[in-house]
């Protein structure tokens, strides 16, 4: 990205005059626009064409506001009017009339000296491919080659979806290559692992050896202040007891934790049970959801994750949700089998953490016969 990964909320007026003074010009994932798209019709159409064009190939950035000269050299950064309302228009667009929805999407404005916007449409490599236009019935495939857009020719649709095929294999077969590994972690104790996975998994976009990354594995919520450690698939903080967590350069992101010592045994009337707290999980899973996050941010990831969790060697162990309000009465719910391996689930981005969790975590508590998570029920604050 023409940022280098900078979140947008930290893209400042300096950075954009960065562009004209570097003479950055246009290319494939990089498009310059003195206005923004106007509200009529024929509007409408070119910016949806502008975005799925985009998406269908690499992915990339459009900046409305910024002036070019020649061959699509930035040559003054002008803002347009109105700008958080129009970024907003855009993003309304693009949800109602691309098909599939293009997960990730952003438009941001950011304020200039003069009192306008320049809008950036951060519009990540998909793997929903292809994505159709759909206003008023347009029906069009569109892919963007260097600084130009066309139609998609059948061949050209037919290649996107063998793309997102093979992405989706490939994706699957390193889940569980990465999961071959939990016999020697977890031997006979109760473990989890929960997993953040790009679905780029070929693509190494990780500098380990970077420090502000490593500060970010060092201050996170999952680890005691210790630095991590280089190891053959890139960072990992080990040095905790019972803890394995671990970033690779390819943006996977995994936690194992022992859950051993979170199993209590309660006596339920004349019974008595092996519950785990429904607290722990919470907290892993969030932790790393809020690691993930600012990982992502930093390194400019911005496809669709992939979430997986697994419990092991959890049979005849109970889930009674949290405690006090968050608490479901009644019996626990007991695992009869040995592991617990929930689907590997897409989620739009972990921009927003607690959303994540409560997807995963009510996937969780459905398999253990409730309707959902007891942190996130309705009319109860998480």
């Amino acid at each position: 990205m023409v940022f280098f990964g900078k979140p947008l909320n930290e893209v400042r007026e300096q950075d954009l005059q960065g562009l004209v003074q570097q003479k950055v010009r246009e290319r494939q994932t990089l498009e310059f626009k003195r206005k923004s798209y106007e509200r009529k019709d024929e509007d409408i159409r070119e910016m949806l064409r502008d975005v799925s064009a985009m998406a269908n190939a690499y992915g990339g950035e459009i900046l409305l506001g910024v002036e070019t000269v020649g061959d699509g050299v930035a040559s003054q950064v002008v803002g347009v009017p109105d700008g958080e309302r129009e970024a907003e228009r855009i993003n309304s667009s693009c949800l109602s009339n691309i098909e599939e929805r293009i997960r990730g999407l952003v438009t941001w404005p950011v304020l200039l000296s003069n009192g306008k916007h320049v809008i950036i449409i951060r519009i990540p490599q998909s793997l929903r491919l292809p994505h159709m236009i759909t206003f008023k019935g347009l029906n069009q495939f569109w892919v963007r080659h260097d600084r130009q857009k066309s139609r998609m020719s059948v061949h050209e649709i037919r290649d996107a979806c063998m793309r997102v095929e093979m992405l989706t294999t490939q994706v699957t077969e390193f889940l569980e290559k990465r999961l071959t590994r939990a016999a020697t972690f977890c031997a006979s104790q109760p473990s989890l692992t929960v997993s953040l996975t790009p679905l780029l998994v070929a693509k190494e976009v990780v500098n380990t050896k970077e420090q502000k990354l490593r500060r970010i594995l060092q201050d996170c919520s999952l680890n005691d202040g210790l630095l991590p450690s280089p190891c053959i698939t890139g960072l990992e903080v080990k040095r905790i007891k019972g803890r394995w967590l671990r970033l690779d350069r390819n943006g996977h992101l995994d936690l194992w934790e022992d859950l051993s010592g979170d199993i209590i045994q309660p006596n339920i009337g004349d019974r008595s049970f092996r519950v785990l707290s429904g607290d722990t999980l919470r907290e892993n899973v969030l932790g790393l959801c809020n690691l993930g996050k600012a990982v992502y941010e930093h390194c400019g990831i911005l496809e669709p994750p992939i979430v997986k969790l697994d419990m092991w060697n959890i049979g005849g162990v109970s889930l009674r949700g949290g405690t006090g309000r968050s608490s479901y009465p009644g019996e626990p719910h007991t695992w009869s089998s040995a592991h617990l391996n929930l689907e590997p689930m897409e989620v739009d981005s972990v921009n927003e953490p607690e959303r994540v969790v409560k997807t995963v975590l009510d996937r969780l508590w459905e398999a253990f016969g409730f309707d959902e998570a007891p942190f996130y029920r309705s009319g109860e604050n998480s």
